[in-house]
């Protein structure tokens, strides 16, 4: 994804803060050769690498978790608030 030089944070502490506070995420990721998205909640592990360790959870029904690539980097995208706003507004 193309993040403008402005746009990009790179305060680790910031980021954390981010993921802490808006948990739910949307993980994309390539399973037998197709492109998978999945929106799961991640605890964040802050103290297990230099960045950090994304641990989420998806449910057993959901075979994503055993088809995956191992192979492949997967992207999570976690996104700010979020509201509706009426076309009345």
């Amino acid at each position: 994804m193309f993040v403008p030089e402005f746009n990009k944070e790179k305060d680790v502490k910031i980021l954390h803060s981010l993921l802490k506070s808006k948990p739910f995420g949307s993980w994309s990721s390539i399973a037998d050769g197709d492109i998978v998205v999945n929106h799961i909640p991640f605890i964040l592990k802050e103290n297990e690498s230099e960045f950090g360790i994304l641990e989420g959870h998806v449910a057993r029904s959901n075979n994503i978790w055993q088809k995956f690539s191992t192979e492949l980097n997967s992207v999570v995208v976690f996104q700010g608030d979020q509201a509706y706003i009426s076309p009345s507004w």
